[in-house]
């Protein structure tokens, strides 16, 4: 009977632990989804985002986050309104392409020349498929065509573009993020399938019919009632709208598609589950080929590797004019985040997306300033002031309660932009604590030097 008892009683014991377990698992769930929320009212009251969030931790997907900005009560930005993806939708092109492989119709060592014979494409006999996938290939971008214009619309006008700009170096012998590439990519990808199909039919068989998602082909110079307005940055934080006309992308291999947030998570899920890239093609996807400078991160597979306060990233941001996309799943204290993200607000992926990830991969609980202008404002009133000393005194108070929504490259052309209103002295103070905290950046002490140098 006592040996009953006792086995009962750890019975129980176990059932207490593994029920506290579960629930410590549920309440770290609940507490990061009310992070997500603590940090969208604060992006928003501070004009710092418009538009929508989704995070899943363990498989646990939240409702989506709607933010909008503080100045747009009114617009009408829900979870069914579409974003532009910009290059995220590069990711669409490397499903194809690496199915291709896994069919046995292309390899990653493979060039241009053997699986596109007399393509008319520099150095096609040595760019390699892996190349074009990881911007070394020499290719650059085909907007910067002086014949460039909205009136090509199909993948040859896009082509010839490229065939008209060359390379800018030799295979393997430097980095240039490329959108040329990508077409490229998807004119192999025609040749090489045996059903013949077209770029746009490849997407919709490999991605689009498969994860049962919508990628909307919204051109820049024509109206639709869904896109919501571009709205853009300026140095001293203060929003105004842009038109998508002349500034947003469009649609193509390199990216460009509108996509809801729900959608976004799906394709995101489906990258990473197995759904549509099989495990073995992700690791080799996600391995490191190249590097990013000015991005602060490794290269594989079109992926963007980057690590923050000793986390790794796989991460993929895409920005246009008209708004962008951000994806990023990381891996701590035994759970497994993904986060996806869009907005209107031109660069955000680029400045205000990776603050995010980061505020929820941090210990403490994220605390928003006493008030809620625009962190460039701010500090441009700190500037003109005369006050930058109170910045630069307590720099830890500006990175963790305002700076991690700006972005390195902002922060640099806002520290110009001062100069150039005659602020030299505050430049300067804001420059060196920008490299006292990132020695490694080369292009913050370069502008630093030339601001000295008058």
């Amino acid at each position: 009977m006592a040996a009953h008892i006792k086995s009962c009683f750890i019975f129980l014991v176990l059932v207490v632990f593994a029920t506290a377990a579960a629930a410590q698992t549920r309440n770290d769930d609940v507490t990061a989804h009310a992070e997500l929320k603590r940090i969208a009212d604060y992006l928003a009251a501070a004009n710092l985002y418009s538009g929508t969030m989704m995070l899943t931790v363990d498989g646990h997907s939240f409702e989506p986050v709607v933010v909008k900005r503080q100045d747009d009560k009114a617009a009408p930005v829900d979870v069914s309104t579409p974003f532009n993806m910009g290059s995220v939708g590069k990711l669409l092109t490397l499903a194809v392409i690496l199915n291709k492989v896994e069919e046995g119709q292309l390899a990653l060592d493979g060039t241009i020349a053997e699986y596109w014979p007399n393509s008319g494409m520099e150095n096609a006999e040595q760019i390699t498929i892996a190349q074009l996938l990881s911007h070394t290939s020499g290719y650059g971008n085909y907007f910067g065509a002086g014949n460039y214009s909205l009136e090509q619309r199909t993948i040859d006008d896009f082509l010839q573009l490229i065939r008209s700009e060359g390379v800018e170096f030799a295979p393997e012998q430097g980095f240039s993020y490329s959108n040329s590439a990508f077409w490229i990519l998807m004119r192999i990808a025609e040749k090489v399938d045996p059903q013949q199909r077209s770029w746009l039919e490849l997407f919709d068989a490999y991605v689009a019919t498969p994860l049962d998602i919508n990628l909307h082909r919204f051109q820049p110079d024509q109206d639709y009632n869904s896109r919501p307005a571009a709205l853009a940055v300026s140095p001293f934080g203060d929003v105004s709208p842009i038109s998508a006309e002349k500034n947003d992308a469009r649609p193509g291999p390199d990216g460009g598609f509108y996509i809801t947030i729900g959608d976004l998570a799906r394709f995101h899920a489906g990258l990473l589950d197995g759904d549509i890239v099989s495990p073995q093609m992700l690791q080799q996807s996600t391995r490191k080929r190249s590097h990013f400078e000015s991005l602060g991160c490794d290269i594989g597979l079109v992926w963007e590797l980057c690590s923050y306060d000793n986390v790794e990233y796989r991460s993929k941001g895409g920005t246009t004019a008209g708004s962008g996309a951000g994806i990023f799943d990381w891996q701590i204290d035994g759970h497994q985040y993904r986060l996806v993200m869009l907005s209107n607000l031109y660069n955000a992926p680029l400045f205000v997306f990776p603050g995010i990830a980061r505020e929820l991969t941090n210990d403490r609980d994220f605390v928003a300033p006493e008030t809620n202008e625009h962190p460039l404002a701010w500090l441009w009133q700190k500037v003109t002031a005369d006050e930058v000393s109170q910045v630069t005194r307590e720099p830890d108070l500006w990175y963790q309660q305002r700076g991690q929504f700006i972005g390195d490259l902002q922060f640099i052309v806002f520290a110009m932009s001062a100069a150039r209103e005659g602020y030299q002295e505050a430049a300067e103070q804001l420059l060196q604590m920008h490299i006292i905290r990132h020695p490694e950046q080369g292009f913050a002490q370069r502008v630093l030097k030339r601001i000295q140098q008058g």
